[in-house]
């Protein structure tokens, strides 16, 4: 797969998929990668590195009822909220459902 020609058809894909998003193909590519490294702090991977958990807390009906009603739509008991520090010293703070979906997640780079 290293070869010229796949190198070719991988730099014409870029430079179509820049195209349709409107774009020049350096800015996509770095649209990509910065798109990349928010995903992995906000969805832990599968693979090192690892975050710490440094704070771990589960909402209970007795922490929703204090949450304005209509939140109940998007935040249901046993949703947690989490406090990640990354290897490098990025805190990662989010809150999960129960199946672990990131409803939303903060960054703060070391």
């Amino acid at each position: 797969m290293d070869s010229p020609t796949s190198d070719l058809i991988l730099g014409q894909q870029c430079r179509a998929a820049a195209a349709a998003a409107g774009c020049s193909p350096a800015a996509f590519l770095k649209n990509a990668q910065e798109s990349l490294a928010w995903q992995r702090l906000i969805v832990t991977p599968n693979f090192p590195p690892f975050p710490a958990v440094e704070q771990e807390l589960t909402l209970g009906p007795e922490h929703l009822a204090e949450w304005p009603e209509w939140t109940a739509d998007l935040v249901a008991p046993e949703s947690r909220i989490e406090r990640l520090r990354w290897p490098d010293g990025t805190v990662v703070t989010r809150l999960l459902t129960r199946r672990a979906l990131v409803l939303g997640a903060n960054i703060t780079r070391a």
